[in-house]
Order: structure tokens, then sequence, then C-alpha cells
């Protein structure tokens, strides 16, 4: 990650107030998924304030938490305390962080996007896990010259991943994302046995 993105991140994040968590439900992708999810160890890349994290973690996933900004770490950790949960978490970029290998039975990654992590993510999953994600899709409408960087190409998600078991594939503009009306793509896929 740039330098630029990480302070760009922890600015965004710095203002919370301490022990204050801004009300995030988990993304409908994974309310809608959650039960081919399987129980055991979870891990959240770019989790932000922990949305996803929080709600896994309170149906009994054992939940590693990776963000690059300190400031959502610590007012995630203190939400999770609040709440009486368990949650693992690390500040990291994502660039130099290595994942380990054969060590979750989930990873998931919403609205972050690293596509040199593709190939980790598919390492640290064991056979039979599942790997949820949902991020931006290019908008020819748009035209931000950082968009090839920060947003999948059409069909770019399902064909990283097109030889696991897709068990869902979506691209488009859906109403409850919560970022507006943006494009996005959507998988969920199983990891071969």
């Amino acid at each position: 990650m740039t330098r630029f993105e990480q302070e760009k991140w922890q600015a965004r994040y710095a203002s919370l107030p301490s022990g204050r968590f801004p009300p995030k439900p988990p993304a409908r992708w994974l309310r809608r998924w959650s039960r081919v999810v399987p129980s055991g160890r979870v891990v959240d890349l770019g989790m932000g304030l922990g949305g996803n994290a929080l709600y896994l973690a309170a149906r009994g996933a054992s939940v590693l938490g990776i963000d690059i900004s300190e400031h959502a770490v610590r007012a995630l950790r203190q939400t999770a305390l609040n709440r009486g949960l368990r949650l693992e978490l690390i500040v990291a970029d994502l660039d130099v962080f290595p994942l380990p290998m054969n060590r979750f039975d989930a990873v998931l990654c919403f609205f972050y996007l690293n596509r040199p992590l593709f190939p980790q993510i598919r390492n640290s999953l064991k056979p039979g896990g599942v790997f949820l994600m949902e991020t931006f899709v290019a908008d020819p409408q748009r035209q931000d010259k950082d968009q090839p960087r920060h947003r999948l190409a059409e069909r770019e998600l399902l064909t990283a991943f097109d030889d696991w078991e897709v068990l869902d594939y979506a691209e488009g503009i859906y109403p409850e994302s919560p970022h507006g009306q943006a494009a996005t793509a959507r998988i969920c896929a199983r990891k071969p046995e």
C-alpha cells in the first residue's frame, strides 16, 4: 500500500471517539452466504471497522482481522470488548504481510482490492474453505485514472477463481450496496477438497 493510501485510512479512522463504534452492519453478501461459512478460523482482510468480523465472531467463528489502520483496529478492539466478543486483530500492510498456508476455513475480503493477494488467499484457505469477496468493478462512465488499480475489470474476479466451486457470483449495481450506486462484483467460492 502506498504511503498516501496508508495515511488516508489512518486519517479516516482517527476521528473516531475512543471506544465508540459507528453502526455498521455486516455486508448483505456475507449475511446471505454465512450459512456456508465454516464456524472455524476466519480471516477478514482489510476489515476496516469490522462489521463482518463482529458478525462472524458472534456466530462462533474464531476471527482474525487485519487492517492497515491502527485507529480502526483500536476502535474494533474496544467494540469487541464491549460486546463480549473475542477477535484477534493485527495492524498490518497486506502488501507485505504473509498469510499462513492452509490455516483458514474462510477468507473475507470486502471493498479491499489487492490482486497480488489472490494467490495467498488460495493458499491460506484449507481445502473446502470458503472465500467471500465484494468490491468495485470498473465503471465506463467514470473518468477515474486510478480505476484499473482500485476496480476490477468485468468478470475479473470470476476468472481469478473459476477453478473453484463458485457457489454464487454477481456483478452489477445493487441498491443495497453500502457504497450507493457503485458497480460491484461479488463471489462466494469454495476451495476444492
